[in-house]
């Protein structure tokens, strides 16, 4: 790029081809699905679980039976769960992905840190908060 008056380049070059790398080293990667279950208000906290629906489609196909399989479920899968207490979290993730059909729910242990304990995250955004609260 040419600055006007001083005659100097500026090489954008290395910058345009590092992030080349970092989208193409993205686009390698397999997809996470998330799945949002109740809305981020304020004064409920967020939940992490992650879904699989493998062995439902394992133990049919070992069946014989001839199972279609929506194909998300072999990609990675998590449940943020918008809930006021964790017990209800577990509640609606069940309802939303009933063990029935398959599905296995693991809550994730919050702070990433490997904490002792299920610890929730608040909304990021208090704007979506419910009007009525």
């Amino acid at each position: 790029m040419n600055i006007p008056g001083d005659g100097k380049q500026i090489g954008l070059e290395p910058t345009s081809a590092k992030a080349e790398k970092q989208i193409k080293e993205l686009a390698d990667l397999p997809p996470l699905f998330v799945h949002e279950v109740g809305d981020p208000q304020s004064g409920l906290m967020k939940f992490v679980a992650t879904l699989t629906q493998a062995k439902a489609s394992a133990e049919a196909r070992a069946s014989g039976e001839k199972v279609q399989v929506n194909p998300i479920w072999r990609c990675a899968n998590v449940a943020e769960v918008w809930a006021p207490s964790f017990d209800e979290a577990k509640q609606m993730v069940e309802v939303a992905f009933p063990f029935k059909l398959g599905f296995e729910k693991a809550f994730l242990r919050g702070g990433g840190g490997g904490g002792k304990s299920n610890v929730p995250k608040r909304p990021a955004n208090p704007a979506r908060a419910d009007a009525s609260s």
